[in-house]
């Protein structure tokens, strides 16, 4: 949640040119790789959430079935 209470910061960051209009090479980079963790974050807990809600909905009971 609290990446996406920060996701319009990010796009600032990430959008507005006068920030980085004399800025230097690693600086670009360092923002480019902050901005993508930032954004991918999110998508692999989603991703986690998925695969755990699959995981506990198709584990199978074997005490139903008499073993």
């Amino acid at each position: 949640m609290a990446s996406f209470a920060f996701l319009p910061v990010v796009q600032e960051i990430g959008y507005n040119p006068s920030h980085w209009v004399n800025a230097s090479s690693q600086a670009i980079e360092a923002r480019d790789i902050a901005r993508t963790s930032i954004l991918s974050l999110p998508l692999f807990l989603v991703g986690a959430l998925v695969i755990f809600g699959f995981l506990a909905v198709s584990r199978k009971d074997y005490g139903e079935y008499g073993i």
